[in-house]
């Protein structure tokens, strides 16, 4: 029987929101932002269709999420230190 694949790496705030019981929604209406935002936010690291959110973004993030976020999380390079 094939092993399941490995899980894509995805930034920290798709765990934050798992972690919480969150929803996309849930995020985009905390962060005035649509839900779409937050899905791309999520998207794997080595999905094409993932953004990194800007300054003013980021800001409410980390504040919404009391620092547990923060702009290095969405650089996958981030991981790389931690492992």
């Amino acid at each position: 029987m094939p092993s399941a694949p490995n899980p894509k790496p995805r930034p920290k705030l798709a765990q934050f929101l798992f972690d919480r019981r969150l929803t996309y929604r849930d995020a985009a209406e905390a962060l005035d932002v649509s839900y779409e935002t937050i899905r791309r936010l999520c998207l794997p690291f080595v999905d094409p269709a993932r953004r990194v959110p800007k300054p003013p973004l980021m800001a409410r993030i980390q504040a919404w999420t009391s620092g547990e976020v923060l702009p290095q999380h969405f650089y996958e390079t981030a991981l790389a230190a931690v492992a």
